[in-house]
C-alpha cells in the first residue's frame, strides 16, 4: 500500500508539501501540485489509505443521505430503514442535501473521512460516476435507492413503475378521459422516467399523442410544483385528470385548485402512486395506487448487509422491485360544466414575461371576485414601449404595465391617471412594500401615478463548484497571488473571466469566464451603466449629459475587455441568450437582472442547478429594474382598472404571483420562508435594491421629459459599436453625449448652436 513518503519521493518533493496539497493549502506552486497529483494517480495513493488500514472493528453507522424527507416515499424509506438497522445495532445517520449536488459530495466524503459502515443514497447527481468510482476505490459502501446512478458497478435498489403508469393511464383512457396530465419532479430521475415512460406508452396504444401542454416537470420542492400545478390547472383546456407519483405533487395540485376557486365538480381527478401505508386517508377527488416502498426498503436493508459482509468481494447488484398495477376503482364520468359569460371585461396590456403568466394563471380569482372577464395582452419587452405610445389617449386597454424610466415621460403627457384619490382610500395597503421601492417606482411630480408590480435588480451569478474546486484556486494563487473568489470590482470580474477562459487557461472547467448580451440596446446599456457608476462616472450631472467623461471611457473600455472572455455570439446576445448559455453549464459567471435567472433553474433545462452562488455586482452598484401597473387616463372604467391593480399586488397574491416568477416587491413575499426556497437569490435582491440606481435623465430646457427609449438607442449604439470594434471608446461616448446633449435644446436653441 503506497504512503505518503512514496508519493513525496516520486514527485521529488518534501513529505509536508504533499500533506498541504491533500489538505487544500494554496500557497504552493502549480508545478508541484502537478506533480504530486501525477504521483498519486501512479501510486494510487488514497489519502485515507493509512486510517483504513488502521481499522480494527465496524463503526457501527449507517449515513442515510436523502434529498428531502418532506415526501411520503423519502420519510417511510428513512423511517424504516432506522429501525431496521437499528435491530441490527446499528445507529442511522440522517443528512438532507435539498438537491444540492455540491452539499451530497461533501456529504459523502465526510462519510468516507469518518469511517461509516455504509451510506444509503437517494442521489441527486446520477451521472457523477467519477464520484461515486472515487468513493467505492477508496473502501465507501453505497447502496443507491430509487435513483440509479449512470455508474454500472454500482449497488441498486429501485421500483420498476412502467408497467403499472401504463396501466393506470390505459384504464383512465379506456374510462373516456381524453385529456390526461403528469407532474413530475425531475424527469432525470429513475421512478419519474419510468413513470413517464408508461404514461407515453400507454397513449401511443390507443393511438394518441402527448399533448406537450398536459405534461409538467418541475423542481423536487413544494414551491416549484406548486407552480407547475397551477400551470397545469389554470389552462385554457386543463386536464380531467392528473398522475402523480409524490405527496408533494398531490398536494400542490389540490392547493392550486383551492386557490384558483376551482368548483369540486371541476376539479381534475388526482391519481397518486404512493407508499403503501395505513395512515393514508381517503382523500375527495384523488385515487392512491400503492407504490411498495417498504418491500424496497427490506431489500436495500439486506443488500447492505451483505455489502458489510463481504467488502470489496460484493459485485456490483441492480435490483428493480417490478410493482404491480393496480385495478383502479370505478371511475365516474366527468360532468360537463357550465360557463357563465362574466358581465363585463377589462383590458391589460402587459409585458411578455414571467409575472404577465402569473397573472394568466390566477386571473379567475379575480374574476369570481368580480364579475369581470379579464382580457391581457402582451407583448414582448423591446416592443412594449411602442405598444404604450400607440395607444395614446385611447381606451383599447384599461391597465398598462409601465418600465420604470418610462413612467416620468407617460405621467408628464397625462397618458396614465394619476393615482393619489385612490391610495387616500386605502393609505395603509401599501405599507409592506420593500424600503424605497413605492418611491423609486410610484411617484413622479409628487403624485403616484403607478404601483409597483414586479421588481428585479442585477446581480452577480457564479459557479460555485468552479469556485471551490480546490485545484482552481491553487492555479488562481498561483498565477495572481490572491484567493479565487467572486469578484468585488470591475477589474477583479475580468482578471476571474479571463481565468475561467478554456483560450486562455486549458485547464479551465468553463469554456468561458462570462456571458454577455449587447444585441438590444437595453442590454448594453444595463450592462454599460454599472461599470459606468462603480468607476465614478455619471450619465448626467443634473442638466448635461457627460458621458464623455474619462470615468465613462474607462469603463466601456473595460466592458469591451469582458467580451474576450465571453462567446463570439455574445455581440449579438440578449438577456435570454445569456441564461442559455449559463445554464447550458458553459460560463463560470454571469451580471443579470434577477427576473431572467428563472429559465437558469428550471429542472428540465439547466445542467448547473444546485451549483448557482450569487452576490453583489461588481462595485456594489447595480441598475434597478422592474414594472409598475398603471391606469390609462383614457379608460372608460378607471375604478375597475384600480381594482385589479390593487388585486394584482394584494399581499395573498403577491406571494403566488412570486412563486410562479413576478416577483411582488411585497415583504410578505420576499420573506415568505417557501418562496426562497424557490428563489434563494430573492432576499439578496432586496438588499441590492438599496444599492440600486434608477435611469433618470435631466429635462430638455423647457421642462419636458427627454424619452428614456431615445436615450437608449443613443447610448446602446455608442456601446455596441464600441464593443464590436466598429468604433474606439472616446470616439462612441463622445458623439453619443453630442447628440444627447442637443436632444435637450429647444428648437430656438438649437438653432443658435447651429
Amino acid at each position: 500500500m503506497a504512503t505518503m513518503k512514496d508519493v513525496a519521493k516520486l514527485a521529488g518533493v518534501s513529505h509536508g508539501t504533499v500533506s498541504n496539497i491533500i489538505n487544500g493549502a494554496k500557497g504552493v506552486s502549480l508545478d508541484k501540485v502537478k506533480r504530486v497529483e501525477k504521483a498519486m494517480k501512479e501510486l494510487a495513493y488514497e489519502p485515507n489509505a493509512i486510517a483504513r488500514s488502521l481499522k480494527l472493528s465496524k463503526s457501527m453507522q449507517i449515513d442515510v443521505i436523502l434529498p428531502n424527507v418532506v415526501a411520503a416515499a423519502m420519510a417511510q424509506m428513512y423511517t424504516n430503514l432506522s429501525a431496521l438497522f437499528a435491530e441490527k445495532g446499528y445507529v442511522t445517520n440522517l443528512h438532507i442535501t435539498n438537491e444540492d449536488s455540491e452539499l451530497e459530495t461533501r456529504l459523502l466524503n465526510m462519510a468516507l473521512m469518518h469511517n461509516v459502515d455504509g451510506v444509503m443514497l437517494s442521489t441527486c447527481q446520477p451521472q457523477n460516476t467519477e464520484l461515486f468510482n472515487r468513493l467505492r476505490q477508496s473502501g465507501l459502501k453505497i447502496v443507491f435507492l430509487q435513483r440509479e446512478p449512470d455508474d454500472e458497478k454500482c449497488h441498486y435498489v429501485g421500483l420498476d413503475a412502467r408497467e403499472q403508469a401504463k396501466s393506470t393511464v390505459s384504464q383512465l383512457l379506456k374510462a373516456g378521459y381524453e385529456d390526461i396530465g403528469i407532474l413530475l419532479s425531475p424527469i432525470q430521475y429513475t421512478l419519474e422516467q419510468q413513470t413517464f415512460n408508461g404514461y407515453v406508452e400507454a397513449h401511443r396504444s390507443y393511438g394518441l399523442t402527448v399533448q406537450q401542454h398536459l405534461c409538467a416537470v418541475s423542481s423536487y420542492d413544494r414551491e416549484g410544483l406548486l407552480k407547475e400545478a397551477l400551470r397545469l390547472v389554470a389552462s385554457a383546456r386543463p386536464p380531467q385528470v392528473i398522475l402523480v407519483i409524490c405527496s408533494q405533487a398531490m398536494e400542490s395540485i389540490l392547493k392550486a385548485c383551492e386557490v384558483l376557486h376551482i368548483p369540486k365538480e371541476a376539479r381534475p381527478l388526482v391519481v397518486a402512486n404512493m407508499p403503501t401505508s395505513w395512515t393514508l386517508t381517503s382523500r375527495e377527488g384523488v385515487i392512491y395506487v400503492p407504490h411498495p416502498y417498504i418491500e424496497l426498503v427490506e431489500t436495500a436493508f439486506q443488500m447492505m448487509l451483505d455489502y458489510i459482509d463481504k467488502g470489496p468481494k460484493f459485485s456490483g447488484r441492480t435490483v428493480f422491485l417490478k410493482v404491480k398495477p393496480e385495478h383502479l376503482k370505478e371511475l365516474d364520468p366527468k360532468p360537463e360544466i357550465k360557463v357563465t359569460e362574466p358581465r363585463r371585461k377589462l383590458r391589460v396590456l402587459l409585458t411578455i414575461d414571467r409575472a404577465r403568466y402569473a397573472m394568466e394563471t390566477l386571473k379567475s380569482d379575480f374574476e369570481k371576485k368580480t364579475g369581470f372577464e379579464l382580457e391581457i395582452d402582451a407583448k414582448a419587452y423591446p416592443k412594449m414601449y411602442w405598444a404604450i405610445r400607440d395607444e395614446w389617449y385611447k381606451d383599447n386597454y384599461d391597465v398598462f404595465d409601465v418600465d420604470i424610466p418610462w413612467l416620468a415621460e407617460l405621467a408628464q403627457k397625462k397618458v396614465v391617471e394619476n393615482l393619489d384619490r385612490y391610495i387616500a382610500r386605502d393609505p395603509d395597503y401599501y405599507d409592506d412594500m420593500l424600503p424605497n421601492i413605492f418611491e423609486k417606482y410610484s411617484v413622479r411630480q409628487d403624485s403616484v401615478y403607478a404601483i409597483p408590480f414586479t421588481f428585479c435588480t442585477q446581480l452577480l451569478f457564479y459557479r460555485k463548484d468552479c469556485f471551490a474546486d480546490i485545484r482552481m484556486q491553487r492555479m488562481f494563487y498561483e498565477q495572481y497571488k490572491k484567493e479565487l473568489q467572486p469578484p468585488h470590482t470591475w477589474e477583479e470580474f475580468n482578471m476571474v473571466a479571463q481565468f475561467f477562459t478554456r483560450k486562455f487557461n486549458p485547464d479551465s472547467p468553463t469554456e468561458f469566464g462570462t456571458t454577455l448580451g449587447s444585441r438590444m440596446s437595453s442590454g448594453g446599456v444595463c450592462e454599460y451603466l454599472p461599470r459606468l457608476w462603480a468607476f465614478g462616472g455619471d450619465v448626467h450631472d443634473g442638466a448635461r449629459f457627460t458621458l464623455d467623461s474619462e470615468e465613462a471611457v474607462c469603463a466601456l473600455e473595460n466592458y469591451k475587455e469582458s467580451f474576450h472572455y465571453a462567446s463570439a455570439e455574445s455581440c449579438d446576445n440578449w438577456w435570454g441568450e445569456q441564461a442559455v448559455e449559463f445554464r447550458s453549464g458553459k460560463a463560470a459567471m454571469i451580471t443579470l437582472f434577477t427576473d431572467n435567472m428563472f429559465t437558469v433553474t428550471e429542472w428540465s433545462k439547466s445542467k448547473v442547478n444546485g451549483k448557482i452562488g450569487f452576490g453583489f455586482m461588481p462595485g456594489k452598484v447595480s441598475v434597478d429594474g422592474g414594472w409598475a401597473l398603471a391606469v390609462n387616463a383614457s379608460s372608460r372604467q378607471k375604478d375597475a382598472a384600480f381594482e385589479f391593480i390593487k388585486w394584482a399586488t394584494d399581499r395573498e397574491i403577491s406571494v403566488l404571483s412570486t412563486i410562479l416568477g413576478g416577483f411582488v416587491p411585497r415583504r410578505t413575499a420576499v420573506e415568505n420562508l417557501e418562496v426562497a426556497n424557490v428563489y434563494p437569490w430573492l432576499h439578496r435582491t432586496a438588499e441590492a435594491s438599496e444599492f440600486g440606481r434608477m435611469r433618470e435623465l435631466p429635462l430638455r430646457e423647457d421642462g419636458t421629459c427627454l424619452s428614456e427609449q431615445m436615450f437608449e438607442d443613443i447610448l446602446g449604439k455608442a456601446v455596441y459599436d464600441t464593443v464590436t470594434g466598429q468604433a474606439d471608446a472616446r470616439t462612441a461616448l463622445t458623439d453619443a453625449t453630442d447628440r444627447l446633449n442637443r436632444l435637450l435644446l429647444t428648437e430656438d436653441e438649437l438653432k443658435k448652436a447651429e
